[in-house]
């Protein structure tokens, strides 16, 4: 008895809510009227109930991407302020073509029925039943004048370089870092590539700390470059475009550009591909016709005697180029010009990280 009489004063209370039925309002906040193509427009709507209001359910999420423009989710909140429910929705809207814009938007407000309260309390399991009535809440529409500035980054950024010294011995990498630091959609900044003649260059993806604020994207865009030669060599100026807010007009940052000293190693390219023996070899092949068939034998050996003492050669010259190397890294770069093919096995055990000190890889090599 006590137990049905609990049941039916918990219906009676919900009953109650369900009759004096909440009411609700929906208010639109945006930051800006006009605006120019693919530039932040933060906007909120928010939704405030005359009570805590816990029949209703809000179903909202406009965020999406196509050709006309881009919402992107930055918070969504549910709070109760002075005994009101209130719901907030804050996005970033990004539109893409110019001239006037209208966005009307849609919110589903579902809320319990009287039904479902009392099978939830009376325990109906069998009853057949609309959980929620849905209303289809048509909101205030968002209107812009968007100028179309033609250019897809737009905002407010700074480009600056980190470089190694100007100044570095033949085979040693060069390292440079491109960094762009500001406000916009800093995604949509092309990767940078450089083809310089003579110079092997290593590139790496670019690497993003970005956030979304009422400003649209802010954050740091970097990528890092290491660029190996024997001989001097110029690193050309990188540049980005784009429209600057702040001014109202396309700016172009640049950086410097960079003139890299190479200073020669020990070794000459002489030595390293052996063209003295090669000229002694050639002067021999001019008498070989006249006394082939009396030291064809003797030929053969020193020809033999020869390529030995050009491998050992090449090896001390290897030797002598990687004493003072201090990284892994900085080995296998060197490794991959002097011969990929024949320190492939090493080089594919230092990419994957086989070797754990540079020293190693020196005793392998040199013994």
């Amino acid at each position: 008895m006590k137990k049905n009489l609990g049941r039916v004063l918990i219906l009676f209370f919900l009953l109650s809510a369900v009759l004096q039925a909440s009411t609700y309002t929906w208010n639109l906040e945006l930051n800006k009227k006009n605006v120019v193509t693919n530039e932040a427009v933060y906007f909120k709507y928010e939704c405030v109930f005359s009570d805590k209001s816990e029949l209703y359910v809000i179903e909202f999420n406009p965020v999406t991407e196509n050709e006309q423009y881009a919402i992107k989710l930055l918070s969504e909140q549910e709070n109760i302020v002075d005994n009101h429910r209130v719901n907030s929705f804050e996005f970033v809207l990004y539109v893409k073509k110019g001239g006037k814009f209208s966005l009307n938007l849609e919110a589903k407000m579902k809320k319990t029925n009287k039904d479902s309260i009392e099978n939830t309390v009376l325990g109906r399991d069998n009853a057949v039943y609309e959980e929620y009535s849905i209303k289809k809440e048509q909101l205030q529409a968002i209107e812009l004048n968007v100028e179309d500035v033609n250019k897809t980054i737009v905002g407010n950024f700074s480009l600056q370089t980190k470089q190694s010294e100007q100044k570095l011995t033949a085979y040693e990498p060069y390292h440079l870092e491109i960094i762009v630091q500001g406000e916009g959609d800093l995604y949509k900044i092309k990767p940078y590539e450089f083809m310089i003649k003579g110079v092997k260059v290593f590139t790496e993806e670019p690497q993003l700390e970005v956030k979304l604020t009422k400003e649209g994207y802010k954050g740091i865009w970097s990528q890092k470059f290491a660029f190996v030669s024997q001989n001097d060599f110029v690193i050309p100026k990188v540049s980005l475009e784009y429209f600057d807010i702040n001014e109202h007009n396309v700016k172009i940052l640049n950086s410097e550009q960079l003139e890299i000293t190479v200073k020669k190693a020990a070794f000459t390219k002489s030595e390293l591909l052996d063209e003295v023996d090669e000229k002694k070899f050639s002067f021999k092949i001019e008498y070989l016709y006249y006394l082939l068939t009396f030291i064809a034998g003797f030929l053969v050996a020193k020809i033999k005697i020869k390529r030995d003492k050009k491998e050992g050669k090449k090896e001390s010259h290897l030797c002598e180029k990687i004493s003072q190397i201090k990284s892994l890294k900085e080995l296998n770069v060197v490794l991959v010009l002097e011969d990929e093919k024949r320190y492939k096995e090493i080089i594919e055990k230092i990419e994957t990280n086989q070797f754990k000190d540079v020293s190693e890889v020196k005793k392998l090599i040199c013994g």
